[in-house]
């Protein structure tokens, strides 16, 4: 007996972020601003869309039945919920902009599913109820109410496709749409790739639950598994304080990031720490340091580990913080059997992970065993073995075979 296909459905995880509620009286704006909350979306006992808020210091709610939305900005990790029944504006700043996306996308679909359902209580039924106020988190989202809420807008359905949800063509049947897509040089898949995200493997998702749990984390692979990560990371964690750097600038430019000197502020590094101290202690540079709480930092073999040494001090002293790296996150990746630090000549040359400080800061190590590039496992094991430095004799024969084909 054939198990029934689950149903896909995208769940709604609480949202970090700075919230801003501004409030109009009397004509004038008036803005509180809370830092550092979970937003989680719900519903209340009349089965109404509630957003609360929970804080350090105190939590709120705001019912959610007149609202618009406000998503221009939500690639940089911005939104706003606009109340017009009470003339007030939440605005979410500093948040995961996919997790903003996320949140959202089912603010809008629930929103036009309650609209074509039953009609929502008023105010007065719900002061002259006699029922206990109860907040539940919003279930996840399926697929059933996307395409309903699809309908509703007047947009054409999805469907299915290789496994995948594509949408069709207007105007188009589906034979057309079809043999359009098969009599394509490699446009189905072509289209496949453009419409999917980017498919993780177990170790990767490994690797970013453990960076969302906080844990400083260095991990190793071949390819483009740390690439894909990466990619992931810069939208899954809060863009004002994530800083994404790399050890070179080519390397820093396929990642969108900067250098990790630019970042430090400490100019080539070569000094000793007390001057690294003085230039890292300069205005806009302490800030950019104090602001920083995740750290990612790409192709870390290249780095020096008397370098990675005098900005861990560094980073400790400028942000008055006794913990390793001075309590900022780390995220670290590369390949230390690829490339070598980078020393000046006559200088000894030290990994990273042969310093103290690489002991006392990184808490996870995890190898990436998939390798995204290749697909022929005989020829993977080879680029295994000269990878490691180790002279097979099926090295040998494939050499030879290149060498004089």
């Amino acid at each position: 007996m054939e198990t029934p296909k689950k149903e896909p459905q995208v769940c709604v995880p609480p949202l970090h972020c700075t919230l801003t509620v501004q409030v109009m009286q009397q004509g004038s704006p008036h803005a509180t601003t809370h830092r550092k909350v979970r937003l989680i979306l719900g519903r209340n006992n009349f089965r109404g869309l509630v957003l609360r808020m929970e804080g350090p210091k105190h939590s709120q709610q705001w019912p959610l039945h007149n609202f618009q939305l406000h998503t221009r900005f939500h690639k940089e990790g911005k939104a706003t919920i606009s109340l017009k029944d009470s003339s007030t504006n939440l605005m979410m700043s500093n948040a995961p902009p996919n997790q903003l996306l996320v949140l959202l996308k089912v603010l809008h679909t629930k929103k036009a599913a309650a609209e074509g359902g039953t009609k929502a209580a008023t105010a007065r039924q719900q002061l002259l109820s006699s029922r206990p106020s109860a907040f539940e988190e919003i279930s996840p989202l399926t697929l059933k109410e996307c395409e309903g809420a699809r309908k509703r807008d007047g947009r054409p359905p999805l469907r299915e496709c290789n496994g995948t949800q594509q949408q069709q063509q207007p105007g188009a049947s589906p034979v057309t749409s079809k043999r359009r897509l098969e009599d394509a040089p490699g446009g189905r898949d072509k289209v496949a790739r453009r419409n999917n995200p980017t498919s993780l493997t177990a170790e990767q998702r490994r690797v970013i639950q453990a960076v969302q749990a906080g844990q400083n984390v260095f991990f190793t692979a071949r390819g483009r598994a740390r690439a894909s990560c990466c990619s992931v990371w810069g939208v899954s964690l809060p863009r004002n304080s994530t800083f994404v750097t790399a050890s070179t600038g080519v390397a820093a430019s396929h990642i969108g990031g900067s250098t990790l000197h630019s970042f430090a502020g400490v100019g080539s590094g070569d000094g000793s720490l007390e001057q690294c101290l003085r230039l890292a202690s300069r205005k806009v540079i302490a800030q950019q340091w104090k602001r920083c709480r995740h750290l990612i930092v790409d192709e870390v073999s290249m780095v020096d580990g008397l370098f990675f040494e005098k900005l861990e001090a560094v980073a400790r002293t400028v942000r008055n913080n006794d913990k390793p790296f001075g309590g900022i996150q780390l995220i670290l990746c590369g390949d230390f059997l690829q490339l070598p630090p980078v020393t000046r000549p006559g200088q000894q040359r030290v990994f990273c992970f042969q310093t103290e400080a690489w002991d006392r800061c990184i808490s996870l190590t995890l190898e990436l065993t998939d390798v995204k590039r290749q697909d022929d496992p005989e020829f993977i094991r080879i680029l295994q073995a000269v990878r490691l430095g180790r002279e097979v004799p099926k090295i040998r024969a494939v050499r030879f075979h290149l060498a004089y084909s």
